[in-house]
């Protein structure tokens, strides 16, 4: 592996590790100064019409991803002017879509019962319309963000353009904040974050046309032709976040069902902790994502192999190493967590860690689907396989208690672990035999190599 692919993935890492950083700190802080300004009952009024955008968070229909694996393909075969094509293209689209989207919405807000369906009382149907409007336009606002990142990915800058990404989110929350202080009410503070994303998004056009001078918006080179070889894997995309959906929010409908809402809690807050492990290798798989596509777009197989061994190899270890350490002070986690509220249950949550490691194995080699745009079928086997653990689970559920809701999810990740890796190695043109082999050899060695190659501390990261 190359020094400047060591670099990139090293980068990367860096940026999506400050990522999960803004996140936590977005979680931690917000709460106990929204409760303290504007008290519990206010607070919640927020929550739930902030949680209106959330619903159409993924209009794009997957065109986004499906957009920055190809232009990251064609930019490594050296296919500037296609990439060109595909990025116009995609947001000819997704522009079009989400803009007739965000009207739509604006228009339905000044119209519906807004306050009488959620059971508001604090403000007004103008003020709430008026919120609500503001919030689409910021959500419109993020999707341009999301294209700009596409020609980052695509030139190599991908680490610099999460960077950026991830200090306008914080850069929102701080406005947000600022505002929440000062005294203002929902609207000032849905301003406030607006107002930053829109200078966020300014930034953000001019350091990419910086960077990357021949990425312009426009429909010049436009194609339907274009466009219509990325609408299958595109929609293919939305397979996983509906798998996901029903993996996370269904089984707690099952849970609820079968033992009542006290088990759901319980369920729910072990599964919340150990996938905190998940969140870890999520950062490691969308930077291997953007490698990969660059190593087939160039033609280097052999690369792509190295790197579908190594991300597994690391989802393994680095899953069963954080998952006994969890295990082993899950309890105390517990117990300073929640003050004992909600009881620890060892037999459940040991499953749970046995799910989040079989999941971590089967997303680190489901990259080198993705990062062609070879996922189709995947996805709609993830998004029936999902439906068909609440099935189980329902059954286990009854039989076993809690275990059996885990054990119901454990059975098709292992399926999902059999099904991936085999369509991964043919991609890769890699032995099963070497494969696991490689795999389930301890990463000490490349660990060591690695320690000795980090950059200086004088080195700039993020050129």
């Amino acid at each position: 592996m190359s020094q400047d692919v060591r670099a990139r993935l090293i980068r990367g890492f860096a940026a999506q590790g400050f990522g999960q950083i803004v996140t936590l700190i977005i979680q931690i802080v917000s709460v106990p100064l929204f409760v303290h300004y504007w008290g519990i009952t206010i607070y919640g009024e927020w929550i739930l019409l902030s949680t209106i955008p959330a619903y159409f968070a993924l209009s794009d229909l997957g065109f986004a991803n499906a957009a920055g694996t190809e232009m990251t393909m064609r930019v490594a075969r050296g296919d500037r002017p296609g990439a060109l094509e595909v990025f116009q293209s995609a947001w000819v689209l997704v522009t079009g879509v989400t803009l007739a989207l965000t009207v739509s919405v604006i228009g339905l807000a000044q119209q519906l019962p807004v306050p009488r369906w959620l059971h508001l009382s604090t403000l007004s149907h103008h003020e709430i319309s008026a919120v609500i409007t503001i919030l689409v336009i910021q959500l419109f606002f993020d999707f341009q963000t999301g294209l700009l990142g596409l020609g980052y990915r695509a030139d190599g800058h991908f680490a610099v353009g999460t960077m950026i990404r991830n200090m306008i989110r914080l850069a929102e929350f701080a406005a947000g904040m600022l505002a929440l202080i000062l005294g203002a009410g929902f609207i000032g503070v849905a301003l406030a974050t607006m107002l930053t994303r829109l200078g966020g998004n300014i930034f953000t056009a001019l350091d990419c046309r910086r960077r990357s001078p021949w990425l312009v918006f426009g429909i010049r080179h436009a194609s339907w032709i274009t466009l219509r070889s990325l609408i299958s894997p595109a929609l293919s995309f939305m397979g996983f976040p509906l798998g996901n959906a029903l993996s996370l929010q269904g089984i707690q409908i099952v849970v609820g069902v079968v033992l009542g809402p006290v088990a759901v809690v319980i369920f729910s807050t072990l599964r919340t902790l150990s996938r905190l492990i998940y969140q870890l290798m999520s950062a490691i798989t969308h930077t291997v994502w953007v490698e990969m596509s660059t190593a087939f777009g160039a033609g280097d197989v052999a690369l792509a192999r190295r790197l579908h061994r190594r991300t597994c190899q690391a989802a393994v270890w680095l899953s069963v190493c954080l998952s006994v350490g969890l295990f082993a002070s899950g309890h105390t986690i517990m117990q300073l967590w929640n003050h004992n509220e909600v009881p620890f249950e060892p037999v459940l949550f040991a499953l749970l860690l046995l799910v989040v490691v079989c999941n971590s194995f089967w997303s680190a080699s489901y990259v080198t689907l993705i990062a062609v745009n070879r996922h189709q079928t995947l996805a709609a086997i993830y998004a029936v396989a999902t439906a068909l653990s609440l099935g189980i689970a329902l059954v286990l559920t009854h039989l076993l208690g809690l275990p059996g809701a885990a054990l119901g999810l454990l059975v098709i990740d292992i399926y999902m672990c059999s099904y991936v890796v085999g369509k991964s190695l043919v991609l890769v043109e890699d032995a099963p035999g070497d494969f696991f082999r490689y795999v389930l050899q301890p990463p000490v060695a490349d660990l060591m190599k690695l320690k000795a190659r980090w950059p200086a501390r004088e080195q700039k990261i993020f050129p």
